[in-house]
């Protein structure tokens, strides 16, 4: 079942790629940049690294906010990487890659993003462990996701498996702070930013 979520999620994405950006999907995860952009505002970076960052949308206001520091983005659909890269400065590194197995090395980064995308993850622990890994030591997590109430979110958790895009889980906001601390991150802190939507926080310890 994981292996098809996965395969699901990595097929609805191609498919949809080069119209994604005037989609209804597309749009709705805009309404997250606002917010994320503020948040990241607020913390010191120099590499920033965007999990799950389709089409490159938030990558590329980052580099034109912030066109000294170092961007990277890396997605599942290898068509979603096509269309970030046509879009991004060459400066901005983006790959295919699994956000449960980031090709990167530890320590890597200053700041992980993740926006819309961590509930098509069938290992939301392993990924969460994968943002700490290569976060360096006070590094920070931003996870930005799509949020309902119980009722409403326990009805969509038991339609998902039909969904046929991969979708696996809507979490609630306690869901997503024990995630990150299991994960290992610190300081961890979930917030609504909008009627649908919640930013979780979380940085990676100094010290071991």
């Amino acid at each position: 079942m994981i292996g098809n979520r996965k395969e699901a999620s990595r097929s609805a994405f191609d498919r949809m790629a080069a119209e994604y950006d005037q989609s209804r999907v597309g749009v709705h995860a805009r309404h997250h940049d606002q917010p994320l952009l503020e948040q990241i505002g607020r913390f010191p970076f120099w590499q920033l690294l965007d999990v799950g960052c389709g089409t490159g949308e938030l990558l590329k206001q980052l580099a034109a906010l912030y066109p000294q520091k170092q961007l990277a983005g890396v997605d599942l659909s290898e068509k979603m990487v096509e269309q970030a890269r046509r879009k991004l400065p060459a400066q901005v590194t983006v790959l295919a890659g699994d956000g449960e197995r980031l090709p990167f090395p530890a320590g890597s980064f200053d700041l992980v993003t993740c926006c819309d995308s961590f509930h098509h993850y069938p290992g939301p622990r392993r990924a969460a462990e994968e943002f700490c890994r290569v976060l360096r030591p006070g590094g920070q997590v931003i996870l930005c996701e799509y949020w309902q109430p119980g009722p409403v979110r326990w009805l969509m958790n038991a339609l998902l498996p039909y969904s046929g895009e991969g979708d696996v889980r809507i979490y609630s906001r306690r869901e997503l702070a024990a995630l990150l601390s299991q994960a290992g991150l610190a300081e961890v802190a979930v917030k609504k930013t909008g009627p649908t939507a919640v930013m979780a926080l979380g940085q990676r310890p100094t010290k071991p």
